[in-house]
């Protein structure tokens, strides 16, 4: 999946959605929606309980993006990708582990 910052939209991949793993769907819709309010964040600090530290942090980052392609280990260890993620690892586990 991928959120898009200038045409604000998500999008995923086909393959994802015809594979029978209903989680990572949910964990990738929830990443990438992280990512889209990180995004939101940075544009509109006023709006969130976000601190500035963090925003700022965030917008770093994305100006100075790592691709997974370039290293893994960097990709998945910079502040927007851990913070995504923390938050969809934890949103799916408090909507359906417990259920489980």
């Amino acid at each position: 999946g991928a959120f898009n910052p200038v045409t604000k939209q998500i999008d995923l991949n086909a393959g994802l959605l015809l594979e029978d793993n209903p989680q990572q769907v949910m964990e990738t819709i929830m990443h990438e929606s992280r990512h889209a309010y990180q995004d939101f964040a940075i544009n509109h600090p006023e709006q969130v309980s976000v601190d500035a530290e963090t925003i700022k942090t965030w917008e770093y980052n994305f100006d100075h993006y790592i691709s997974p392609e370039f290293d893994f280990e960097a990709y998945v260890n910079q502040p927007v990708e851990a913070d995504a993620n923390d938050f969809s690892e934890r949103m799916y586990c408090e909507g359906y582990c417990s259920a489980a």
